[in-house]
């Protein structure tokens, strides 16, 4: 896996599962698909976290896709878990399980993809889920960060801010 390193961290403001999916794809000339994982660092919970279900019953990424490993073993804490640690204000206990889990996760791995889940909004600064959470986690954690950002979702958004923008302003103009 040379210039690749051990893993590699998904952040974006956006789905990023077909990313992820053409990533992993792409390591399988490289590597045997047996030492090639998937760590989710937050999950919703199994039967509730689409993108890990998807990866785990994948067979392209192995024999019987990630389906052998136990669910819990993908996964750094569940987002209900992140949530009330953070409420407490146990954040270094959050960290600690996250780091713990996936040391443990990469034993025996050629390379692991990290990805994320989006559970609070940019501005909650340090907040698990957060771009700042992630982006310390992957220091934390020596890894380099691939940043995906949906350039289509964003023109679409100020499109239709300076739609309605124009519209107030028209609406005020007409009114007496």
């Amino acid at each position: 896996m040379a210039g690749l390193g051990r893993a590699v961290m998904i952040e974006s403001d956006s789905d990023t599962t077909l990313v992820e999916a053409a990533l992993m794809s792409s390591l399988l000339p490289r590597a045997r698909p047996d030492t090639i994982g998937y760590f989710r660092v937050l999950s919703w919970g199994e039967g509730a976290d689409p993108k890990l279900a998807f990866m785990r019953g994948t067979s392209k990424f192995s024999p019987s896709g990630f389906a052998h490993v136990p669910f819990d073993a993908h996964v750094g804490m569940t987002v209900e878990e992140a949530e009330h640690l953070y409420a407490l204000g146990q954040e270094e206990e959050i960290w600690d399980r996250i780091i713990d889990r996936f040391q443990t996760y990469c034993e025996g791995k050629d390379f692991v993809m990290v990805s994320g889940a989006r559970i609070t909004t940019r501005g909650a600064l340090g907040a698990p889920g957060s771009s700042v959470f992630y982006a310390k986690l992957a220091q934390a954690l020596n890894l380099p960060m691939l940043l995906v950002h949906d350039m289509a979702n964003t023109l679409t958004d100020t499109v239709h801010a300076h739609h309605d923008a124009d519209a107030d302003r028209g609406a005020r103009a007409a009114a007496p």
